[in-house]
């Protein structure tokens, strides 16, 4: 039996440090910032106090003209045009988040003008990504002639020429990379473009329509006022875009960054129908206080509610959320979208823990890459589970499904993606196109597809695509992740909580501060949500008061922290209310045990070997090691009650934990010894102090006076 991994073996993470203490020190003399922030900036390039006063006051980033980008004057021009003869105009977008909340921005813009309007997003399980050429047929024989693609469409030549062929124009507006040759559609906009002059080129599909918008808006006014427009279609759109930019995890860099910061705080007016139904319906109580909105509340709590419809069902009622006017429809849709997201999370924790246990049973975890398949998986939740894979085993993760292809070799399965450490995806497994019947995505994330028999060969082409961009770099270099700054446990504060806040909206490019601390010592260790979730409270070794820290997605078994324990953690820091009441706590993303407890963990085991090789001199009092019949019953019961609840593989510290004061390593592991030794259960060595456990047909008293392993000792040290 392989022994699975606990969550404390698998994460590593190095600190960034700033190197200039001198800096740090004047930024938080000057700003009247705690020492911790002061390094956290300098940390951040924000070295002296002017950098660090700009970057909190927004005043080192601006908007760009949107006419820099290739083909924008002839959209203008087009889109103009049909609104004016009153042209059928439909917009194809996808159906994530991004293209969501595209789809709904330019339909509703356009439908502001009086155009006539319709929107087109494709199933995922039964058309898959990207624009197609029967519903290319089926929107033009609806009468439209002109097609606006939002979030896809740049890879969509031959659907582009057929369309065109039909006598309807495209118009792409898209921000995933370019091919060689694009479409020749009547304008291709997208930052990605080889011959792009635009500044910026890490816009959300969501965000290049805002350019267009903010384009036509200004060709529109009869002052043509660029800066006014923009000013306008912020106002009304910057909470779609800030929506899909931050679920499509762009870079919270340059101009994305101000957008998003506006449209958190359009948000946090909720003066959107949709987004207000879907904000209430997101509370776990209606008479709860309304959440604090920034990019974490979008990332986790809207984000998935809005991709459940794409997911699972359709995304065509995600998208009507956000354009409807009807407060009882909007209720009702964002209702839905809240009960979708339940069944989608059932269905994607069963897949998470098949796709695991496949992992562990055929060692993939040891590969440079996961790459694993199943026959019935949804393809709708696929990219979520490959996310949790590739995190929990920080390797590049690929998950390929079957559902409903056939099982011939010319079958065609759909996978999805994502990397760590900085490897791009999309350049891996372009490596590998030969194996492939077509792929695309960003760096990070990707989706392809694939014939059945090709499997074995592209699973062996891509990992030594991966090995080859690892070869260069230490594993743990390469898949571990960076803390900012280390903080002692008297830093660790409401003030700094608060100081954190003000460097939002986080995300890529921007990412939410990561905290390094160490020796901590464990006090209390608690499941939470059902146990599928754990709270520490840790505390330095002064008077401090303790601190909450939640390990989200790891059990308390999986943890495998006991209290007591001195632990280092990476964590980021934020703060909590609850019945009114304002405390600090971490959000952990690793743990590891400190230096001193792995010392004495390890003296444990050095002297527990040699009382049990009968090595070690004159034990002082021997009554301390070599256990009782009734410690014996003691135990026996703790290891009955563990199998009980499907707990066995059983850690010795555990049991230690479990047994109480009067026992100690040597103790335990003479015990477990002793119980294979007389076959009480069937005990299998798995290593680092791991032992599984299985019941025998054992029956009846024991007698410990047969067992040589104690005689052994009674004799050498009694």
């Amino acid at each position: 039996m392989a022994r699975r991994r606990s969550y404390i073996e698998s994460r590593s993470w190095t600190v960034a440090e700033s190197e200039n203490d001198e800096a740090a020190r004047a930024i938080s003399s000057e700003l009247g910032l705690s020492d911790a922030m002061g390094r956290l900036l300098c940390v951040r390039n924000c070295t002296t106090p002017e950098a660090a006063r700009a970057f909190l006051g927004f005043e080192n980033g601006r908007l760009h003209d949107p006419f820099l980008l290739p083909d924008m004057d002839a959209a203008a021009e087009r889109i103009i045009k049909a609104v004016n003869s009153h042209e059928k105009i439909t917009v194809y977008g996808d159906y994530d988040v991004d293209g969501v909340t595209s789809t709904a921005a330019m339909c509703l813009y356009l439908r502001g003008l009086g155009a006539d309007i319709d929107y087109y997003i494709p199933s995922r399980g039964s058309e898959g990504y990207g624009v197609n050429a029967e519903a290319v047929h089926k929107i033009i024989e609806g009468g439209t002639t002109l097609i606006i693609t939002v979030d896809t469409g740049v890879t969509a030549s031959e659907e582009t020429e057929l369309a065109r062929s039909l006598g309807c124009d495209v118009v792409v507006t898209d921000h995933h990379e370019c091919p060689e040759a694009l479409p020749t559609a009547v304008a291709v906009i997208n930052p990605q473009r080889a011959d792009s002059e635009y500044p910026f080129r890490g816009l959300a599909g969501v965000g290049v329509v805002y350019k267009v918008l903010c384009a036509l808006e200004a060709r529109i006014r009869p002052d043509s006022d660029l800066e006014r427009a923009v000013m306008d279609i912020s106002y009304k759109y910057a909470d779609l875009v800030a929506i899909g930019t931050i679920l499509d995890v762009m870079p919270m860099t340059d101009e994305n960054r101000l957008i998003i910061r506006y449209g958190l705080g359009r948000l946090e007016k909720a003066e959107r129908v949709g987004t207000d139904a879907l904000i209430r319906a997101s509370m776990a109580y209606p008479t709860s206080a309304r959440p604090k909105i920034n990019s974490g509340y979008v990332g986790y709590t809207l984000g998935p509610r809005i991709n459940a419809a794409g997911r699972m069902a359709n995304a065509n009622p995600a998208a009507e959320l956000f354009m409807t006017d009807d407060r009882e429809r909007a209720d009702e849709l964002a209702h839905w979208l809240c009960d979708l997201n339940r069944d989608r999370q059932q269905l994607e924790n069963a897949v998470a823990h098949e796709a695991y246990d496949m992992i562990e049973r055929n060692g993939d975890d040891k590969a440079p890459a996961i790459v694993i398949s199943g026959e019935d998986w949804h393809p709708g939740i696929i990219g979520i589970v490959s996310s949790r894979v590739a995190e929990k085993y920080s390797r590049p993760a690929l998950l390929i499904t079957f559902s409903g292809a056939g099982s011939d070799e010319k079958s065609i399965g759909r996978g999805s993606g994502r990397s760590v450490g900085g490897i791009d995806l999309v350049d891996a497994l372009s490596e590998c196109s030969e194996y492939l019947v077509k792929y695309g995505g960003h760096s990070g994330a990707a989706g392809f597809s694939i014939e059945r028999g090709k499997l074995g060969n592209f699973k062996e082409a891509f990992l030594r695509a991966i090995s080859k961009r690892n070869a260069d770099m230490d594993d743990a270099d390469l898949y571990s992740i960076c803390a900012d700054t280390t903080l002692c446990a008297s830093e660790i504060t409401l003030r700094l909580a608060g100081e954190v806040s003000a460097l939002e909206p986080f995300g890529s490019g921007n990412q939410t501060p990561l905290f390094s601390s160490e020796g901590l010592v464990v006090r209390s260790v608690t499941g939470v949500g059902s146990g599928k979730h754990t709270k520490l409270f840790v505390s330095g070794r002064d008077e401090m008061p303790d601190i909450a820290a939640l390990c989200f997605s790891v059990s308390p078994e999986e943890l495998d922290v006991l209290p007591g324990d001195t632990v280092d953690l990476a964590y980021n820091l934020e703060k909590n209310e609850f019945r009114g009441v304002l405390s600090v706590q971490m959000i952990v993303h690793a743990v590891r045990k400190s230096k001193g407890q792995l010392e004495a963990e390890r003296a444990a085991r050095d002297f527990s070997d040699s009382v049990m090789s009968l090595k070690a001199e004159k034990l002082e009092n021997p009554e301390i090691y070599i256990p009782k019949r009734s410690e014996f019953a003691q135990i026996y019961v703790t290891i009955r009650h563990e199998i009980a609840a499907g707990r066995h593989e059983i850690r010795l510290r555990r049991l230690l934990y479990l047994a109480g004061d009067n026992f100690n390593y040597t103790k335990i592991k003479i015990i477990v010894s002793v119980f294979d030794e007389m076959n009480v259960f069937i005990v299998e060595d798995m290593g680092d102090d791991v032992y599984g456990f299985s019941e025998t047909a054992h029956s009846g008293r024991i007698n410990l006076d047969k067992s040589d392993i104690l005689l052994g000792l009674k004799q050498k040290y009694t």
